[in-house]
């Protein structure tokens, strides 16, 4: 886990921060996007991220696509 503070790893550093920030104020995201967009790799480098306990609630268009990353991100 990266420290709180480093953002170094994410491929969009600002945008990462700025979500990361909101999730610890407890305020909600939505991470909308087409296929191959990022939306993956955000959620990976969120991950890395000390964000404390999220809740996560989906809304997938191509669940089938899209429920292995969001398993494999979020599973504990």
């Amino acid at each position: 886990m990266n420290s709180s503070n480093s953002f170094q790893h994410c491929l969009h550093p600002t945008l990462t921060k700025l979500l990361v920030k909101r999730l610890r104020e407890r305020i909600s995201i939505n991470l909308v996007g087409k296929v191959e967009h990022g939306r993956s790799r955000i959620l990976e480098d969120i991950q890395q991220c000390d964000v404390g306990e999220v809740k996560v609630v989906l809304a997938v268009t191509f669940f089938n696509q899209t429920f292995g990353i969001f398993n494999q991100i979020f599973k504990k």
